[in-house]
């Protein structure tokens, strides 16, 4: 990638071979889950202790015996097991596993969410992504893990309408399908990304639609190479539509130019989480980069186009005075359990804006979750 880069040829959609793909994933995947497996909920303020998880799910370990006892409602959890059950290793909803987030020396982790879609019993249906990170290979190193605001994007838009964000399917219907309908800021491992594009592809196998079958459906960037490498990998194991570009979403003629050669109208939906610089408090200000930022990459023609940002408490406050985008809606990490360690209120929100209407345009519905 690198020397590709020095010899100014496209990143784009290069996806490793088969063959490649096969051998990373027979060395690096997560510590998969029983079907019985048994979670520590935070609802009940159960979390599972840091060393106990990294004893029974972590790849760094390499012994077998048992490092601790607890004692926990009449039940003794030994080891790994609690009865004839094992302790929970995936990332999900109802789970504590996403307090130990990032896992800064993990080399894979397993994201299990559910989907709009329900079986034949009315059970809605779940998809587990493999993820793999840096870890350890690159120390404390932002872009090559999974951070918590990434994870409650990737569980909101896996399932926008009981997440609460059912525009995704307007915005999709009113998206210009010869380009790709969102794009994801500083995406990292591409959790966001590939979710949102399996969401979208479920949705848009639904309808006849007349689309290359090889066309990405989520343009997901980041500013460092190893991060697109991941996101490659990631997207390939998933068999999600996502292609990937190098910017720095914080470089306005990078964002132009993104838009020109991608989505000349702009995005129908626009992902960011914990996007440094870009989030923090004097987002108020009607003329703060997240603003211009936005205002440059959503799709201006497109009614429901949506900005998705996930972000820790307080670092994201809608723009004041007459600005161009107003706060469709707020959702606390609450709806998906992600209360603190100590049982209180979530850390982390979604914030939706959309561009502002005048009063004689359709607006969405507001409001406040």
């Amino acid at each position: 990638e690198r020397l590709k880069k020095s010899r100014g040829e496209s990143v784009l959609n290069h996806h490793p071979s088969s063959n490649q793909v096969a051998t990373i994933t027979k060395i690096l995947k997560a510590t998969s889950d029983r079907e019985d497996c048994w979670s520590w909920n935070t609802t009940k303020k159960q979390t599972v202790p840091v060393d106990l998880w990294n004893h029974c799910c972590s790849l760094m370990m390499t012994s077998d015996e048992p490092t601790t006892t607890l004692h926990f409602q009449e039940h003794y959890f030994d080891g790994c097991s609690l009865g004839n059950s094992r302790l929970c290793c995936d990332f999900f909803h109802g789970s504590s596993s996403y307090l130990h987030l990032p896992l800064l020396k993990e080399l894979a982790v397993r994201l299990r969410v559910k989907t709009d879609d329900k079986d034949s019993q009315g059970v809605f249906l779940e998809e587990r992504y493999d993820l793999h990170q840096d870890g350890f290979l690159r120390h404390y190193d932002t872009s090559g893990v999974l951070w918590p605001t990434a994870y409650l994007l990737s569980l909101c838009v896996a399932a926008p309408n009981a997440c609460g964000i059912p525009e995704i399917y307007q915005a999709m219907a009113e998206a210009n399908k010869s380009h790709p309908i969102a794009v994801e800021l500083g995406a990292g491992v591409g959790a966001p990304s590939i979710t949102l594009a399996r969401t979208l592809e479920r949705a848009r196998s639904q309808k006849v639609q007349q689309v290359k079958n090889d066309q990405a459906l989520v343009l997901a960037t980041d500013k460092a190479l190893h991060a697109l490498d991941l996101i490659h990998v990631n997207a390939y194991i998933s068999k999600a539509a996502v292609a990937t570009e190098q910017i720095d979403h914080f470089d306005l003629l990078h964002l132009e130019s993104l838009k020109e050669r991608h989505a000349p109208n702009g995005f129908a939906i626009v992902l960011g989480s914990s996007l440094q610089e870009l989030f923090n408090v004097t987002a108020h200000d009607e003329n703060h980069q997240l603003w211009t930022t936005l205002d440059i990459l959503l799709d201006s023609y497109n009614p429901y186009a949506l900005a998705i940002l996930a972000h820790s408490v307080d670092t994201i406050a809608p723009p004041e005075g007459q600005s161009s985008f107003q706060l469709l809606r707020q959702l606390s990490g609450d709806k998906f359990d992600m209360s603190t360690r100590f049982g209180e209120t979530s850390d982390f929100f979604i914030s939706v804006f959309t561009r502002s209407k005048t009063s004689d345009e359709k607006s969405p519905q507001s409001a406040e979750l």
